[in-house]
């Protein structure tokens, strides 16, 4: 089985501030915690993928420039699609139609989802959109690039608001809401 995980930083255990999700900064000061915590829901899907039988696993740094996660500290033998590139998936780039499932892991509800931690639609001048005529955040953009490859999402790991986004949109859908 190929899996394909697909990683944002929002929704990762632990993390309640902007200040802990940005880049190298002073107005991001804990970054580097950001970095490790993501690092480890990372790990522990990649693990959980395994145990359910995948012998390939392909992981998106999808949280801004794409150069979050903690290489030297990735579970080995999982491949890194990392840094902003020019293709037209987004948060989902290097899937295609050749993997059996996605995961979106530490993904956050979309703007103005009630209850949602650090909710956003991407960042700067998007606050809301439509998937067919349906109120849409990064989730449903996310499934909506894995359903244009027929690869199912099984699994999101977030918030409770997020969480409750994802089982609304995809029937079935395994979720993991954390503690923040």
């Amino acid at each position: 089985m190929k899996v394909y995980i697909s990683a944002d930083i929002e929704g990762i255990t632990g993390l309640v501030s902007w200040h802990q999700c940005g880049t190298a900064s002073g107005d991001h000061y804990d970054w580097p915690f950001a970095r490790r915590m993501m690092t480890h829901d990372v790990n522990a899907a990649i693990r959980g993928a395994r145990s359910g039988g995948a012998k390939e696993i392909v992981v998106k740094d999808s949280h801004n420039n794409g150069k979050n996660l903690l290489l030297d500290q990735l579970e080995p033998g999982a491949q890194l699609v990392s840094g902003v590139g020019s293709g037209i998936d987004g948060m989902m780039e290097g899937l295609d139609a050749t993997f059996d499932c996605a995961l979106l892991i530490g993904y956050h509800a979309m703007a103005g989802t009630a209850g949602g931690i650090m909710e956003h639609t991407y960042t700067g001048g998007v606050h809301r959109f439509w998937i067919n005529g349906m109120p849409s955040g990064e989730i449903a953009m996310s499934a909506a690039v894995a359903g244009r490859y027929g690869v199912p999402v099984v699994a999101v790991s977030s918030d409770r608001a997020a969480c409750d986004e994802a089982e609304a949109l995809i029937p079935g859908i395994a979720t993991a809401p954390g503690l923040a």
